[in-house]
């Protein structure tokens, strides 16, 4: 079946984990043709809604149109990383609401992890900064 674009997220939304793994290697713009072997795809159960039949090879020709990657750390204030770290515990707690799926706990997984990393980093320009302001006198 040919589909014209869609947008996903990468351990949320639910995509063949080999399709998954495919464009996690590819860059923008580029083209591939994925082949996967079942269990990479839809595995024994198939995919009846997209008439997949069980136990099936599946083979994607895609182009990676864009990727959206989350702002890097050092560009954010301290505001701003709090900010996001909040929407994406909230996103990992609603996967966790939604089910115990493997994939569903992943992605919570993901989403706590990648909050922790916007609390915990803080560019070198924030640390100095701060450095100082500690030791000004009153």
């Amino acid at each position: 079946e040919e589909k014209e674009e869609f947008t996903f997220e990468f351990l949320v939304d639910e995509i063949p984990v080999g399709l998954e793994r495919a464009l996690g290697h590819m860059t923008e713009k580029e083209r591939a043709v994925v082949q996967l072997a079942p269990r990479q795809a839809f595995g024994a159960e198939g995919n009846p809604r997209l008439n997949v039949p069980p136990d099936s090879d599946v083979v994607y020709d895609v182009t990676l149109k864009s990727i959206q990657n989350p702002p890097p750390k050092w560009k954010l204030s301290f505001q701003e990383r709090r900010s996001l770290a909040l929407k994406l515990k909230e996103e990992g707690n609603g996967h966790f609401k939604q089910g115990l799926s493997e994939r569903l706990v992943r992605a919570a997984v993901w989403k706590y992890k990648l909050a922790l990393g916007y609390l915990k980093e803080e560019s070198a320009a924030d640390t100095a900064v701060e450095g100082l302001a500690l030791q000004m006198p009153e």
